[in-house]
């Protein structure tokens, strides 16, 4: 059984989840920065890690106008979960499970992380971006019953709840 910061999740499988930082310098010469994160099935090897990190710098020098030899990246270790956060909606590799099951999943980790929505934020933070609201939960779009499986879900090998 995997842990969790220490704590055993029992009943859902956790994938490993990498953050990505990148960094770059703009066209008016300012430093910027984001993170994105990736969930997998298994853990990656680092050379794989290096050719992902690669690809995104080469995905954001396109949408930022940017040179790619004025951008870097690093790599965080993984940590396990079994729902990963996107912008307004939380994904998890699609494992075969039923929907019933995938929506059971998701409610007992949104569980686990209700009581950390107070503000301030605690310093081990979690956002559900409003996922604690059981009534926002949909499929593809903000449409339909979740989970989304749509195309692009597909393609990527994952299930979303959106929010």
């Amino acid at each position: 059984m995997k842990k969790i910061d220490g704590d055993p999740i029992v009943g859902d499988p956790v994938h490993p989840i990498y953050t990505f930082a990148l960094a770059w310098i703009d066209q008016q010469g300012q430093p910027d920065r984001t993170s994105v994160c990736k969930m997998y099935a298994q853990e990656q090897s680092d050379a794989q890690l290096n050719s992902i990190g690669k690809e995104l710098v080469q995905e954001l020098a396109k949408v930022r106008d940017v040179r790619e030899d004025l951008m870097s990246f690093e790599v965080s270790s993984p940590k396990y979960e079994t729902w990963m956060l996107e912008w307004f909606c939380h994904a998890t590799i699609d494992d075969g499970r039923s929907d019933q099951e995938f929506l059971r999943s998701f409610s007992r980790y949104v569980s686990r992380y209700a009581h950390m929505q107070d503000w301030p934020p605690s310093e081990d933070f979690v956002t559900l971006m409003g996922a604690e609201d059981y009534w926002r939960w949909s499929g593809e779009k903000g449409q339909g019953d979740p989970p989304c499986r749509c195309e692009i879900c597909t393609e990527q090998g994952v299930v979303r709840i959106n929010h």
